[in-house]
């Protein structure tokens, strides 16, 4: 998949409307660890990680016009998408088990230790 991740200007991830499931969170996690912008629908899960206009952008779900416009957008505008991209990258080391793990860690010592995080 990294190859394909490596010639992508950037990766679509639409998820059905009323979608409540985690859909499409590993591919947006690739991606966005290659370096690429996102577009993807605006569910709960996606919103958590994606940050319209800043590491990525954000459509409706069931609205394929919207997704139209932004890709639209990241063709005719190289730089917003190598931006959003480079933003993306940043998120690299949160997506990694280890990083998780040792929050979720530290988390257990402070629940231990003080009752709370």
């Amino acid at each position: 998949l990294r190859d394909y991740y490596n010639r992508a200007k950037f990766v679509i991830i639409p998820i059905r409307r009323g979608c409540v499931t985690d859909s499409g969170i590993t591919a947006m996690k690739e991606a966005m660890a290659m370096g690429k912008a996102v577009i993807a629908s605006a569910t709960l899960f996606m919103q958590e990680i994606v940050h319209d206009g800043i590491n990525g952008l954000l459509v409706e779900p069931g609205n394929p016009g919207a997704f139209i416009d932004r890709i639209n957008c990241l063709l005719d505008n190289p730089g917003i998408c190598n931006q959003l991209g480079t933003e993306a990258g940043k998120r690299r080391e949160a997506f990694s088990t280890d990083f998780q793990l040792k929050g979720l860690a530290a988390d257990m010592l402070s629940i231990l230790r003080n009752g709370r995080i």
